[in-house]
Formats: C-alpha cells, sequence, structure tokens
C-alpha cells in the first residue's frame, strides 16, 4: 500500500502553508514520521522538507513524486511542536517553514549527523558488531535504517553517541568544583573577592552554586577571580542520583495571607491565572511551589522571563532552594553543547524546571505542568523579526497543547492582561505589600530653572546623591537614551537636524564629534552650523553623555559608570561592569532603563530617573503604560527621584503611591476613547521597493481596507526604519485582513513590492 506524506518546503511564502504531498518510499516507511526532516524533489532542485501529516491517500496520487532522502533518524519535531507552528501560521499570517524552523536548534541546522562513536566495542550488540566492522566510527547512512533500533538501544545505555562537523553531543556533561590557587597572601581587589577565597579555601572543590549560595554572588565574579589564578577548578561528571532526596531549603516565612494566595491557586478549577504581586521573595517561594506540586506529578515546569538578566537570577534562586531537582537555564549565553543538554533533557523528559529567555520558548518537551511567564508585560515577549508572534499568546496556546497550568507575573501588568482578567479569562491572583511611605520624591524642574539653575540634576537630587555616596552607597541615574544631545535646532531659524534619507532628527555624540542617525547610521561632522541660514545649532534634550560629563564635574573624585551598547562592544566590557557594580568599585551609575531593572547590589540606594518626560512622550500610544512600568518596579528601593517638568502628570503620581487599579480604570477609559487596544486590535502593515509602486500598494490596501472593514486606517507614511510606507490598523475582524493582505501580495507580486503585515507590533 503507498503511503503519503504531506511536506512543508523550505520556500519562505504563506502561499505554500498548504504543503504538498510526497510519497514515502518502501525503505524509508519506518523512518518517516510528523515531525522528520527530509530532502524532497521541488521543481529543478532538493529542498529541505518538514513533514506535517502522514496519510494512505492523495488526490494527487498520479503526480506525486518520492521522499529522496531522511536527514534525522530521530524525528525533531513533536507532535506538539507541529500544532504550535500551526497555531502561530493561522494566527499571524507568516510563512508554515519560517515557523518550523523556529523549532529546530541552530546546532542541528544546517547540518546532517555525520558519524556515530562507540565507547565501548565489546558491549555492542553482534549486528551492530558486524556492521562497524572494528571500526569506533560509522558515517550516518542509508546503512544504518536495518539497524536502527539497536543503535537507539545502544544510545540510551550511553555506549553510543552522536557527532557532527565541529562538535559531540550527548553525555559527558562536567560541573566544575572549585579550590584556590595559592596559599600565599593574595592582594584582593574587594572585599567580596576576599570571602570568596576563604570560602574556597575552607571548603575545597566546592561548586559553583554554593560559592553563589552562601557568598551571594555571581557567575561572573568566580570567572574573574579564575582569570587571575585566585581560583583554580577542576571539572568532574554530573551524575543524577534518581534516588537523591527533594528537598526545599528555602527560609521564606509564610505570612498568613501568603498562604491564602497559594491556596487560592491550588484549590482553583482554573488554569490560567495572572499573579499581581511586588512582592518578589514571595513570588520565587511561589514558583518553588508549583515546581513541587508539578514534580509529584511527574510533570516539568517551563519558567520564561524577557532578560538575560532575570534568567540568570531566578535560576540561581531556584537552583539554591531546591536541592535533588534537576533545575536547567537556557538563553543566548549558553555554549551550544550546553544548549543541546537542555535541548535533549528536554526532549526526554529529564528535567524538572527550566528556566528561560526567548530564545527557549520551543524545546521539544513531551508534557509540561505549568508554564509561568515572568513579568508578562515586558515588550520583547514580541518578535519583532520575521516571523512575527507574541510570544505570551504562544505561550498560552502551549498551556492548553499540554493541559498545563498558565501563570502570568507582574509587578505592573499590561493592560491587555488586567482587562482580561477583570473579565474573567485569567484568575486574577493579587499579593501585594504597601510601599506608601517610601522615599519617593517628584522634582518640579520648572521650579529649578526659576531658581536659576542651568543643569540637569536638580538641588535636591544632589543633595541626596551627597548623602549617600558619603554612606558609601552607590546611585542609579536613568536617563532616555545615549547621546550627548537628542535634538539639534537652529537658535535663528528653528530647523532641526534631520537625516537626508531617514528624515529623523540627528542625534549628538560629544566623545564621538558627530551627529549621527540612529536608524543608518549616517554621520554629520559639520553639525555648529545651521545648513539653512548658518545659524549656530542647539542642542533641545540630553542623553547619557551629557549627564555623565554634568556629573563628573559634580563629583570629580567618584567613579563614574556609563553603561550602554556604544561604550560597551564586547561581552567582556559588560562583565568587567558588572563586576565592578558587584564589587563596589564604581559610585554612580548611568544607563537607560533596561540596565535598571536587574543588578545584582544590594549597595544601591538612591535610583534616579533624570528627565520622566522623554518616556511620558515616547512615540507609541503605550508610553503612559510603559512609564508607569517603569517607575512601579523602582519603587523597591530606599530612595527614588524623579525629575520631570510636569509633576502634577497623573502617571507620575500614581507610580509613586503603587496604586495600579486607579491608573488602569483611567489609562484604559483613555484607550476606550481613542479606540486602541484591549478595544481594538492594532496591526501594522509595510510596504517596501519601488518608491513609487510602494505608494501605490499602500493606497489600494487603504481603500480595499475602508471599504471591507469599514474601519479607518492611519497612513501610508513614509517609515526611515523600512525604508517604506506603513499604514497602522485598527480593526476587529482579522480575517478580512488577511485577506486584503493575500490579494495585496498577489496583485503586486510582480511590480516586486513585499507587503509585510504584523498583528502584534512591538512598536507602530
Amino acid at each position: 500500500m503507498n503511503t503519503y506524506a504531506k511536506v512543508i518546503v523550505d520556500i519562505k511564502n504563506d502561499f505554500c502553508n498548504d504543503g504538498f504531498d510526497y510519497s514515502i518510499p518502501e525503505s524509508l516507511k519506518e523512518f518517516v514520521g510528523v515531525g522528520s526532516r527530509v530532502l524532497v524533489p521541488f521543481g529543478n532542485q532538493d529542498l529541505l522538507g518538514y513533514v506535517l501529516e502522514i496519510k494512505e491517500t492523495s488526490e494527487y496520487a498520479s503526480n506525486v513524486k518520492d521522499i529522496k532522502e531522511v536527514l534525522d533518524y530521530e524525528k525533531e519535531l513533536t507532535s506538539s511542536q507541529i500544532e504550535i507552528a500551526k497555531y502561530i501560521t493561522d494566527r499571524y499570517y507568516v510563512s508554515m517553514v519560517s515557523v518550523l524552523e523556529l523549532m529546530i536548534p541552530s546546532f542541528l541546522k544546517g547540518q546532517k549527523r555525520k558519524y556515530i562513536e562507540v565507547k565501548d566495542y565489546d558491549k555492542l550488540s553482534p549486528s551492530l558488531a558486524l556492521l562497524f566492522n572494528g571500526k569506533k566510527r560509522f558515517p550516518i547512512d542509508k546503512r544504518i535504517e536495518a539497524v536502527y533500533e539497536d543503535i537507539k538501544k545502544e544510545i540510551k545505555k550511553e555506549n553510543i553517541t552522536l557527532n557532527y562537523d565541529l562538535y559531540t553531543y550527548g553525555n559527558g556533561k562536567k560541573r566544575k568544583e572549585y579550590y584556590v590557587g595559592s596559599d600565599d597572601i593574595v592582594d584582593f581587589k574587594s572585599q567580596k573577592r576576599k570571602y570568596i577565597y576563604e570560602y574556597v579555601k575552607e571548603n575545597p572543590n566546592v561548586s559553583e552554586d554554593n560559592i553563589i549560595t552562601y557568598l551571594d554572588c555571581t557567575y561572573n565574579l568566580i570567572r574573574e577571580m579564575c582569570k587571575d589564578k585566585t581560583l583554580k577548578y577542576h571539572e568532574v561528571p554530573i551524575i543524577y542520583d534518581e534516588n537523591q532526596a527533594l528537598e526545599n531549603i528555602s527560609t521564606y516565612k509564610w505570612s498568613y495571607d501568603d498562604t491564602l494566595t497559594l491556596n487560592r491557586f491550588l484549590g482553583s478549577k482554573k488554569k490560567k491565572f495572572l499573579l499581581h504581586s511586588n512582592k518578589e521573595d514571595f513570588k520565587i517561594n511561589f514558583y518553588i511551589k508549583i515546581i513541587e506540586e508539578s514534580k509529584k506529578k511527574g510533570l516539568p515546569v517551563l519558567i520564561t522571563c524577557p532578560t538575560i538578566m532575570l534568567e540568570e537570577e531566578i535560576l540561581m534562586y531556584l537552583k539554591r532552594y531546591l536541592k535533588g531537582y534537576k533545575i536547567y537555564g537556557n538563553s543566548s549565553k549558553n555554549t551550544k553543547k550546553d544548549r543541546y543538554e537542555v535541548f535533549m533533557n528536554a526532549k526526554y523528559d529529564n528535567l524538572d524546571c527550566l528556566v528561560t529567555t526567548h530564545s527557549g520558548l520551543f524545546m521539544p518537551f513531551e508534557k509540561l505542568g505549568a508554564i509561568i511567564v515572568v513579568d508578562e508585560e515586558n515588550p520583547n515577549y514580541i518578535n519583532e523579526n520575521y516571523p512575527y508572534y507574541n510570544g505570551i499568546d504562544v505561550l498560552e496556546k502551549m498551556s492548553e497543547i499540554y493541559d498545563a497550568y498558565f501563570i502570568m507575573t507582574s509587578i505592573s501588568p499590561s493592560i491587555d492582561t488586567y482587562y482580561k482578567a477583570n473579565k474573567g479569562e485569567y484568575e486574577l491572583i493579587s499579593a501585594n505589600e504597601s510601599r506608601f511611605g517610601k522615599n519617593f520624591e517628584i522634582i518640579d524642574m520648572k521650579e529649578e530653572i526659576l531658581n536659576g539653575s542651568s543643569s540637569n540634576i536638580s538641588d535636591t537630587l544632589k543633595k541626596a546623591m551627597t548623602s549617600e555616596l558619603e554612606k558609601g552607597h552607590q546611585i542609579m541615574l536613568l536617563v532616555s537614551n545615549k547621546a550627548y544631545l537628542g535634538l539639534m535646532r537652529c537658535r535663528n531659524c528653528g530647523r532641526v537636524l534631520r537625516c537626508p534619507d531617514c528624515k529623523l532628527p540627528l542625534i549628538y555624540f560629544k566623545s564621538k564629534d558627530y551627529a549621527t542617525c540612529n536608524y543608518c547610521g549616517y554621520k554629520l561632522h559639520d553639525y555648529h552650523t545651521c545648513p539653512t541660514c548658518g545659524g549656530e545649532m542647539m542642542g533641545l534634550s540630553y542623553g547619557e553623555e551629557k549627564i555623565s560629563e554634568e556629573i563628573q564635574e559634580m563629583f570629580p573624585d567618584k567613579h563614574v559608570l556609563d553603561v550602554n551598547a556604544s561604550l560597551m562592544n564586547k561581552q567582556e566590557d559588560y562583565t568587567k561592569a558588572l563586576n565592578d557594580i558587584e564589587e563596589n568599585n564604581v559610585d554612580i551609575i548611568i544607563g537607560t532603563n533596561i540596565l535598571s531593572k536587574r543588578i545584582k547590589s544590594d549597595n544601591i540606594k538612591l535610583v534616579a530617573i533624570i528627565n520622566a518626560d522623554m518616556y511620558l512622550n515616547s512615540n507609541g500610544h503605550k508610553a503612559n503604560e510603559q512609564t508607569f512600568n517603569l517607575v512601579s518596579k523602582l519603587n523597591n528601593k530606599e530612595h527614588v527621584i524623579v525629575q520631570s517638568f510636569y509633576p502634577e502628570n497623573r502617571v507620575l503620581n500614581l507610580a509613586a503611591i503603587d496604586d495600579y487599579d486607579t491608573y488602569f480604570e483611567e489609562e484604559l477609559e483613555n484607550r476606550k476613547i481613542l479606540g486602541y487596544d484591549p478595544f481594538m486590535e492594532i496591526n501594522r502593515v509595510t510596504f517596501t521597493g519601488d518608491f513609487k509602486e510602494i505608494y501605490h500598494a499602500a493606497n489600494y490596501f487603504k481603500k480595499f481596507y475602508t471599504k471591507a472593514v469599514n474601519e479607518n486606517c492611519l497612513g501610508p507614511s513614509y517609515d526611515s526604519k523600512v525604508r517604506g510606507t506603513k499604514l497602522i490598523l485598527k480593526h476587529n475582524d482579522f480575517d478580512k485582513v488577511k485577506y486584503i493582505v493575500k490579494d495585496t501580495k498577489e496583485k503586486f507580486k510582480n511590480l516586486r513590492v513585499l507587503v509585510n503585515y504584523e498583528r502584534n507590533p512591538k512598536v507602530i
């Protein structure tokens, strides 16, 4: 009987999302299944394909070609992953093959398995011994098809490993154990290094996790001490003892309210939750309870984080408190070997918890007990590269596929999510502590100017900084951009310096002595005089460079650290900065709001936002939401100062007292009046190609859309970032919009106009 496979071929076009039928040759039937990667003939070439379905009939049977080769003798995609891929394809109208590529990790892409390697030849089964014929290595080809089941058994017995071009993946994961490099007196760079040295000297062969647990330091600092040979290490194999006792050694004291919150979750019949809490210790221990409960059922837990720094912090706490549990971390900082280790443990159900960033969203789990989304309001969950999708939507769908609990957590939830929770789509669990009475100040910068000040640092902030520095404490200052001047305008005619290509305002970097465009990199060295009238150019907004210069003049004897991408070109620069902060080698840290969220230093007592108005007036309808989120996250610091020319601003004042519910009601009403989410869906469509044709295509789309959907759209306008035109859509009829996108793509394909549709754009 003939057997057919529906295959998605490697052509990144949504017109190919339905797939093509191919016949499975008799010799390959045992090895081709749903999730297999295969090589198939397509036109005049052979292409990679993904098998989505196996069936006994095909309406194209008389015309169907054969699958030529199986690329993976062990299926790389699970049925759950394929279901998730179908969901993303349908929901976001993207090409299916682009989504399937997300499911295959980078270490498996673009290369076939080259050979298998035997550890102990004498333990091989007779059939394999005959095939190998005395060789330690054997290439993977069609000869192994007849003995495939025997090979799988040897892999499970750890007698065979799979090898690639450059790396060997499989067993052999090792742990570093540390000892001191010398008994001689060491000149330590900081007190914390001395504590680490003394602890390791008293506890030789101690693990990295134990050092971090007992001394509350970071991985980076231990690695730096190894570089200067203060510490040394050797590696030992990690051997998991399945009979090891599981233990939670957290000393967190559960309050009565905490216990009620936990019991409400455990006793609920619902599967989807929003945990609204500003108590970080409670949330960590809440995660621990979920892991413990899932472990009892034999189900792993997936915890997703928006940043690497947050992933490392949560991973550290879980490893510290949960002994005997198999807890793994995954992010872009992991080596290929580490990522493979995590991948295989997820695939073969050999972990209890995975803490990951966006890069680990599509691990090949066979089952899941719970999915936890940390800081759900963070825009990093939106994938802004093709294929576009919202990671939180995908995780929610995954929870339905795996029948797992879905728990989102946040100090300041997004308006969309809190709105859904209030409608009953998620069960809302609140666990907040009052921060009223904290030392939080909003400084009126208009008063500073009226009093004759020309500084960007208010008198109040300067006095507070002086006081904290005298106590030996650290200070963090937040600015909205890294330039010296954020906007340059002529004093005479008012012209703003703009990029000739992108038409966006240029920003000035004093350290590089030029004005530049943030989008295309255009540079202008003659920025002093106006190109229109010859007048003098003046700065209207200030960035990190300007603030740093001013602070250095104000406190000349203090160590000021600037943290931004321009100054830190290598990972080593970033690591050194974090180490200097941790070891109290810097006094004042100046950076953007991204750095503020997770810096491991209890010695930072004062945090200040230099110009909150730059956040409030940023582009996009979510400026208020993002400002409230930023300010509310700083409320756990001992002293917070926010500088603004509009100190009466409602968002700032509600964030200062942590009144999220009032802020939510007011912001929701504004969005309802203006027709924004959650009341209407916001999409972006861009058109790139020939200049005349992209406006033609955009206006064609707008006319069709206005008539079919009966809603207006914004644009077309020129988007310098994509070098094309864009439309902003507000509607509640996705099916019609998808049809219009498809029609426009078809109509303008011969004119080489690329139509790009984003259902959940990160910015509009």
